[in-house]
């Protein structure tokens, strides 16, 4: 929905008797109304929501910008999405008491964000409009590297000449893990709905090989070496992105401020 059509949507809640004259206003006009406040807060929520941050991060980023633009005026003690709309509607449009009521601006700012949060946060946590997030880029080289080095031992030992210290079968499962885990980071990274299922399953198999792997290297088997450092850095860059996925579902499916 473009910004006039909005902030037209938003002052009919408030005055819905002055429908014909809204659909008159030019989009300069409307820019100045009390609605346009409410959108453009909302719209920076999401923008910020969207980039990566927190909710934290963002009632942080108003308390350093307050002293700033607002001088001495003090920010709500109970700092949410809806009481800095009406903070910045007193402030900004102090002669329009009517768009300070808690009401209005509870279904405004309620309003505005189906509206905006549907544009910034469609289904994914790995991807915003601007592209891919810097934790899913940081997942997706692990699974490329991934991919190099455990994807190609995998299918050279299921289908070369040489021996090797695991069956074809095996081989073939541990370059499957890999290419799992590949195709998994592409999608998440990429925003699609299936991404993160997937790298969810990769990173747990990516575990479960180098468990295998492990339990190998303290047993002394024939054809696997005596340290475990190769099998521990891989698996803390699955544990890291585990985390990461952990942190992002949580702070991307948290409901907004009320």
């Amino acid at each position: 929905m473009k910004f006039a059509s909005l902030v037209r949507d938003l002052a009919l809640i408030r005055a819905p008797e002055r429908q014909a004259e809204l659909s008159r206003l030019s989009h300069a006009r409307l820019a100045r109304l009390p609605e346009a406040t409410i959108v453009t807060v909302v719209r920076g929520w999401f923008e910020l929501k969207a980039d990566g941050h927190s909710d934290a991060d963002i009632l942080r980023e108003i308390e350093g910008r307050r002293q700033k633009e607002y001088g001495e005026e003090s920010l709500p003690g109970d700092l949410t999405l809806e009481s800095y709309a009406r903070y910045r509607l007193r402030l900004e449009h102090p002669g329009e008491e009517k768009a300070h009521d808690a009401i209005f601006v509870m279904q405004a700012v309620h309003r505005a964000s189906q509206v905006i949060g549907g544009t910034y946060r469609e289904d994914t946590e790995g991807a915003t409009a601007r592209g891919a997030r810097p934790g899913a880029m940081a997942v997706l080289a692990y699974a490329v590297l991934i991919a190099l080095i455990q994807g190609v031992f995998g299918l050279v030992a299921a289908f070369g000449s040489r021996a090797t210290p695991v069956s074809p079968a095996a081989a073939l499962l541990v370059a499957a893990v890999a290419l799992l885990l590949l195709l998994g980071a592409i999608g998440y990274a990429g925003g699609t709905v299936w991404g993160r299922p997937v790298l969810l399953a990769g990173l747990w198999g990516e575990l479960a090989v180098l468990a295998v792997a492990e339990a190998k290297v303290a047993m002394g088997a024939p054809g696997f070496s005596g340290s475990l450092v190769p099998v521990l850095i891989p698996a803390a860059g699955a544990v890291a992105a585990l985390l990461y996925l952990r942190r992002r579902h949580r702070e991307f499916h948290s409901p907004p401020p009320r």
